[in-house]
């Protein structure tokens, strides 16, 4: 892992933990799947199935990634590591 990554990593996790102790409205996680399904939503043919539109929008997003030049495993790890904290 690049230092970049480990100090976007680290950044992430720190606002994760200093998050915790803001006041103010917190999102559950059945909101957080309804926003994704809204997302998906874009995605929905009469024919595909979820996991197709998943595998659709993950695809563009590495796309949209590669041409930002932003990097995607780094924000996928950020990403666990908010699910993780949001079990």
């Amino acid at each position: 892992m690049e230092t970049g990554e480990r100090n976007l990593i680290q950044k992430r996790v720190t606002a994760l933990e200093l998050s915790r102790f803001q006041e103010g409205p917190v999102m559950d996680n059945e909101t957080r799947r309804n926003r994704a399904i809204t997302a998906l939503e874009a995605y929905s043919e009469e024919d595909d199935d979820l996991v197709s539109n998943i595998i659709d929008l993950l695809t563009d997003l590495l796309h949209l990634c590669k041409q930002q030049e932003i990097d995607f495993q780094a924000c996928l790890l950020s990403a666990e590591i908010n699910f993780e904290s949001e079990k």
